[in-house]
């Protein structure tokens, strides 16, 4: 049990604390963005001017569940439920 604790103090900010993976989100995103590029590709004429969405266009990700991460103090006692994995 030595390495049982969180090396760098980082978390998510505005998730719950359950909820610390963008996973889900970004596979939505990617998989929404694979699927309009794909749409383009097969229905496009001219392929030499063809511009592919990026993910940023396809999906808000502000709009997602997590706002960012937040560095803390990992001597302060407040934060010893975040240390652990």
């Amino acid at each position: 049990m030595s390495r049982s604790k969180r090396k760098t103090p980082v978390r998510g900010i505005c998730g719950s604390r359950h909820h610390i993976s963008e996973k889900t989100e970004k596979r939505k995103a990617n998989r929404k963005m694979r699927r309009k590029n794909k749409v383009l590709l097969e229905t496009s004429s001219n392929l030499d001017q063809l511009l592919f969405k990026h993910k940023d266009e396809v999906e808000d990700v502000y709009g997602w569940s997590k706002d960012g991460k937040i560095r803390f103090d990992p001597k302060d006692p407040r934060w010893k439920k975040e240390l652990r994995k």
